[in-house]
């Protein structure tokens, strides 16, 4: 990969979460005050006690109200000041909105599909936004956010009314891109990615139960000549069902950006990753010889295309400029050929979670994880506002960070967690170990 270009250095430089580092601190000295920032070292003591009550909030045996009574007696102050900061560490960093569960497909692999159509009230948007406070927001879904509508409002209303709410914080967007909605909300984006996942009509119906293949592609293109999004992605989710297509997925898009005599190349990135099993299942997978996720037909079927794909690009340099500048397809094939397998990210192990200090997933359910990975088990839900006391669960939202930045559920260790990266590259942050000559992009998506 050429880490000199624009497209590495602002898409997948990995120092990009170290944009979030002045508000993990200040949420790390709150937390710090009140004991809720602990090792399993500690002992007796506060510590212990608070994190036994936040055992006893996961599981709704308490309130969060009681909790931070109970921070208050343990720290002889007052319920007021917990709640003081509590309140301040509500805010996120990047925030991932799902603003409505409807779709137009029936992807294979949704963690959604059997969700329902659930949308966010438009007159909610005001409020969910202000409290929240984020740094960045990703919109995606859920479903495809492009066709949220409700109370007679569309999706450009939706994107007006968070730019206004939140003061014009960076947006990204990830959606099918089966619709392109009408009006001028694409001028308030700085990224966009479709799910793609196919190089061909038959694959992209196989995974997907839609006919749609050319729509997407054409929707793509109108991204690219018709809105200033300054980066556009076309994504590719390698699985079993099109492992055997990524050259072809690859040959496609170069050959159209070679096509358009009008096209700035920088605006297009191929952007692959590796389908996951749920994230409860990974150790037990890892440790297992004949897993489907490490079959070796798989390993085969993708050793044979990175091998095609390596071929092509010593025979024509432009080829190869195309794969290593405008797509991660070289970390990809790193992260297979490391021992990992393609369908596993590297096991790192970290201290502690930063990830759920920063990161937030708001479903259009209105209920709040610490990452999508958790959608799948409501235990892990860590509040809802929409659908109970807004400021008790927006507490309880704050503690469960905490619960989750002091690896409190049994997910949090590097085997099971595709977030880990973010917490080893804070801990080098905090620590002042950036690595010498290497810029933190100015931008707040990670």
């Amino acid at each position: 990969m050429n880490v000199y270009s624009p497209v590495n250095q602002l898409l997948r430089n990995r120092l990009r979460v170290l944009n979030h580092l002045p508000l993990i601190r200040e949420k790390l000295k709150r937390g710090q005050r009140w004991g809720l920032v602990f090792s399993p070292t500690e002992g007796q003591g506060p510590h212990e006690e608070v994190q036994g009550w936040l055992r006893e909030l996961q599981t709704n045996r308490v309130s969060s109200t009681r909790v931070s009574q109970e921070i208050a007696r343990l720290f002889k102050s007052s319920p007021g000041e917990v709640n003081q900061d509590l309140d301040y560490c509500y805010q996120t960093g990047l925030l991932e909105f799902h603003p409505t569960d409807q779709c137009d497909l029936e992807c294979r692999d949704c963690h959604y599909r059997t969700k329902g159509d659930e949308t966010i009230p438009f007159e909610a948007i005001n409020s969910l936004m202000t409290a929240l406070r984020p740094v960045a927001i990703t919109i995606t879904g859920g479903g495809e956010p492009t066709i949220y509508h409700s109370q007679g409002k569309k999706f450009s209303d939706l994107v007006e009314r968070i730019t206004h709410s939140t003061g014009s914080v960076p947006l990204g967007l990830i959606n099918n891109n089966t619709f392109f909605p009408r009006g001028e909300w694409h001028t308030h984006f700085l990224w966009q990615r479709s799910s793609m996942d196919s190089g061909t009509p038959a694959t992209y119906k196989k995974l997907k139960n839609r006919d749609l293949y050319f729509r997407v592609r054409e929707n793509i293109r109108t991204y690219c000549q018709t809105t200033r999004i300054p980066h556009v992605g076309v994504g590719f989710l390698v699985q079993e069902g099109n492992m055997d297509e990524i050259e072809t997925f690859i040959l496609d898009w170069w050959q159209w950006v070679q096509s358009e005599k009008n096209l700035d190349p920088q605006r297009i990135n191929l952007q692959f990753r590796t389908l996951a099993p749920p994230i409860h299942e990974v150790q037990s997978i890892r440790e297992s010889q004949d897993a489907k996720w490490l079959g070796a037909g798989l390993r085969d079927t993708f050793l044979k295309e990175v091998n095609n794909i390596q071929q092509r690009r010593q025979k024509d340099t432009s080829f190869d400029s195309f794969v290593s500048v405008y797509s991660n397809f070289d970390g990809l094939t790193r992260a297979a050929l490391s021992g990992n397998g393609p369908f596993m990210h590297r096991d790192t192990s970290f201290d502690s979670c930063y990830n759920a200090l920063i990161h937030r997933v708001f479903r259009a359910t209105g209920e709040e994880y610490p990452d999508f990975l958790l959608c799948d088990m409501p235990q892990y839900c860590m509040g809802n506002s929409l659908k109970g006391d807004p400021v008790e669960q927006r507490r309880r939202v704050t503690l469960m960070q905490f619960f989750y930045f002091n690896k409190m559920s049994p997910h949090c260790h590097g085997s099971s967690c595709r977030q880990s990266w973010v917490n080893r590259t804070v801990s080098e942050g905090i620590a002042g170990n950036i690595p010498h000559g290497e810029e933190i992009p100015d931008m707040a998506f990670f």
